[in-house]
């Protein structure tokens, strides 16, 4: 591949002496640059390439292309993908988990309170180097425990899509339902995990939880430039949950929308009275946070409004 460079603009340093550089495509016409350090995986697995890698973030784990958890920022992620709901759930006795394969998710929860938690995830392979190979999450002694003893954590290596209409046949709640998938992809409308947002799906989720329960799935970033998903998710939400709390870690570069089957007067209020006594105590959430994860940005506010 031949490529043309402006001489008007100077390369950084790393680039210059050709170190290895993994290009994420953030969206059409428009890449992040990644210098990796050290390549300590790189496979394709049954359903998608994976790779595990040493940045200046620290290892990280990136599918498809795709930065999905470094060392760095991987706990406020995680942090912005549990915790909402916790707050927003009466009680917190069993979570089901959809995706998510580095397991901080379900970690978390067991230390939120959860006396069950199901991890459910399509990718075998994946989950399990991730345990062996990332700094955070499961551990591979700690993953094969889960696996053969189903508690307090039951791994189940299937699609998600298939348990939640099994889960459905047999009754089965969840207080909390978390869905922790590769982003919407609107530019090519097959891709395999587009079925998990779409309103069909949502309905079957929301029969899944208790009558007190919360999902939360991450639904886009809120960049102006880069925020159909969320908006769109923003639309499918209000149309199928009672009420629907918008959550964006500014120290992060995502949001997430959490649906629930009861009207809340004030959500920040009543998520705040709930992290007083959690006994996780989270490092990037707090009270002042609250009051602005839950606000959505203005743009976005003015488009969702033109769309209604």
């Amino acid at each position: 591949m031949t490529q043309t460079i402006n001489s008007k603009i100077s390369l950084p340093e790393w680039q210059l002496n050709n170190d290895s550089v993994l290009v994420e495509t953030l969206q059409s016409g428009l890449t992040r640059n990644w210098q990796v350090k050290e390549t300590i995986y790189d496979a394709n697995t049954p359903f998608q390439n994976m790779k595990i890698v040493t940045t200046n973030q620290g290892i990280g784990l990136f599918c498809n292309g795709e930065r999905q958890s470094t060392e760095l920022t991987q706990k406020i992620y995680h942090e912005g993908q549990l915790i909402p709901a916790v707050l927003l759930t009466e009680k917190l006795d069993s979570v089901l988990i959809i995706g998510s394969s580095e397991g901080v998710v379900s970690q978390m929860s067991l230390d939120c309170g959860a006396t069950k938690v199901v991890h459910v995830d399509i990718d075998r392979q994946c989950v399990e180097k991730c345990a062996e190979l990332l700094p955070y999450g499961y551990k591979t002694d700690e993953l094969q425990k889960y696996v053969d003893n189903k508690a307090p954590v039951e791994i189940r290596y299937e699609d998600g899509f298939k348990v939640v209409k099994e889960y459905l046949e047999s009754g089965t709640k969840f207080d909390v339902i978390v869905m922790d998938l590769p982003d919407e992809n609107l530019e090519e409308p097959e891709s395999q995990q587009n079925r998990l947002y779409e309103a069909d799906f949502l309905q079957e989720i929301k029969q899944l939880l208790t009558p007190t329960g919360a999902f939360i799935t991450q639904a886009g970033c809120p960049s102006y430039w880069r925020n159909q998903s969320l908006k769109e998710s923003i639309i499918r939400f209000n149309h199928i949950f009672e009420q629907t709390v918008y959550f964006e870690m500014t120290e992060q570069d995502w949001s997430w929308l959490v649906g629930i089957n009861r009207p809340i007067n004030s959500p920040v209020e009543y998520m705040s009275e709930k992290l007083i006594n959690l006994p996780y105590r989270p490092d990037f959430i707090d009270e002042q946070t609250l009051i602005a994860a839950t606000i959505i940005p203005f743009g976005l506010r003015k488009q969702l409004q033109s769309s209604t």
